[in-house]
């Protein structure tokens, strides 16, 4: 797979080479010049020193080669000079090249190098994105497999673990972007995998923890916290939404307008940020405790910006 740091070295050393043989040309030329200018020079000199003795030699005719001699290095400085600007702007032009051949190879190459290297570098093609909260111990590369289970028991090498790791669902599709992405892990007492998001009960700690990045490995995304909430496995927020259904604008509405006995949801926490059926949500979803498991504590976060 084509590395685009290493292609954009390749067309820098290209540019440095045609650059190197412009001043190779420069040179050869300016010394050229200058060997055709000594000469003239010396020539001057060795009439002037024997015009006694050479009687066919006229002052007329040195002041001619003088004259000839300052127009050719005037001559000499002005090619230089434009050799110079065509250098320059022959640089540019190669630069400017490298850039779109680079765009290019970017369009073809869908993959998140960084994302890439967390795969290499863990061995698990199943790593499909990062996230990462500042502030937080949250910052883990996301895996996905063909269900929401095995991801529950081992850890990113695919060892046996009952700490599990952090998955997206196996249902959503990280290539589209769904309208809801979802993403588990284990509330761990150690302060590991999603211990931090019981945290968000804190409203002060949500608005100075809102922003989210969640990239993947088709561009990198940046996610703003809107609301918490403890709910219990009843309430369908689980559930993929591929388009503005009906379905998902109604589970907007549930989640933020309905009282809180006709949701299934114990607590809320709204920031009041405006969210539509058109948005991206991305939501984290952990259990309160191992010994509490009918219930979920969950963030919910809108897309505000993307680079794909």
């Amino acid at each position: 797979m084509t590395n685009m740091k290493e292609d954009f070295e390749y067309y820098k050393k290209i540019i440095k080479k045609r650059v190197k043989k412009r001043r190779r040309r420069k040179i050869i030329l300016c010394f050229f010049y200058a060997g055709i200018g000594l000469v003239l020079i010396s020539g001057v000199y060795l009439a002037r020193n024997n015009l006694d003795s050479v009687g066919t030699i006229s002052l007329e005719t040195i002041e001619e080669t003088a004259v000839e001699v300052e127009i050719m290095e005037e001559e000499t400085a002005v090619e230089v000079e434009i050799m110079e600007e065509e250098t320059a702007v022959e640089v540019e032009i190669m630069e400017e090249e490298a850039a779109v051949e680079t765009e290019k190879i970017s369009e073809k190459q869908p993959i998140n190098q960084r994302i890439f290297m967390l795969r290499e570098q863990y061995g698990n093609d199943d790593i499909i994105g990062h996230l990462n909260i500042a502030g937080t111990t949250i910052n883990y590369p996301v895996v996905q497999y063909d269900d929401n289970d095995f991801y529950l028991e081992h850890d990113v090498w695919k060892r046996p673990y009952r700490g599990g790791w952090i998955f997206l669902d196996y249902l959503n599709n990280v290539e589209v972007m769904d309208r809801n992405t979802l993403i588990y892990g284990h509330n761990m007492i150690n302060n590991y995998r999603f211990h931090s998001l019981r945290f968000y009960k804190c409203k002060e700690f949500l608005e100075n923890h809102s922003i989210i990045i969640f990239d993947t490995i088709y561009g990198e995304f940046k996610w703003e916290v809107f609301i918490f909430f403890e709910t219990s496995i009843e309430f369908q927020y689980i559930k993929i939404y591929s388009d503005n259904s009906f379905e998902w604008r109604e589970l907007l509405s549930q989640m933020r307008e309905n009282p809180l006995e006709c949701t299934g949801i114990s607590m809320r926490i709204d920031t009041g940020m405006p969210v539509t059926g058109e948005d991206r949500v991305l939501f984290l979803s952990t259990c309160p405790s191992s010994m509490d498991e009918m219930k979920r504590y969950v963030v919910g976060a809108k897309l505000i910006t993307s680079i794909q």
